[in-house]
């Protein structure tokens, strides 16, 4: 009685193991790439802003990164509709519960400054005098 359920412990430890060690992996972490046309969606039947709106909600992605600059994530203004493309605000406005991150590099002399007209106007400077 006794060998017959120590045999029945050992075989649910060994049935339980892979469970167990499976379990603990780390889940795979699934990246797609989305390109867009920098206000060419307009003009794009192929390829639509709703079309490119539409692949994003039906995704459902848990990160969206979106090519702005980290340091001007954040409130949408008229400025940065100005300088950044539609489909890049339109996302922040149209996902906003989402969790959103800037993945844009401009240059190092303004790193870590908002985008405003003095910030344009050093990297238009910074670009000139390099030439």
């Amino acid at each position: 009685m006794k060998t017959k359920r120590n045999a029945t412990v050992i075989f649910s430890l060994i049935a339980i193991l892979p469970l167990v060690i499976f379990s603990c992996k780390e889940p795979k972490t699934e990246v797609t790439v989305c390109g867009t046309l920098h206000g060419y969606h307009k003009k794009n039947p192929n390829y639509s802003y709703e079309q490119l709106f539409t692949f994003i909600k039906n995704y459902d992605p848990d990160i969206i990164g979106l090519e702005i600059r980290p340091e001007d994530m954040g409130e949408v203004t008229t400025f940065l509709k100005n300088y950044y493309p539609h489909e890049m605000i339109e996302v922040i406005n149209r996902f906003a519960g989402k969790k959103l991150l800037g993945i844009d590099w401009w240059n190092k002399s303004v790193e870590g400054e908002k985008v405003s007209e003095k910030l344009i106007d050093t990297l238009f400077n910074v670009v000139m005098a390099q030439k």
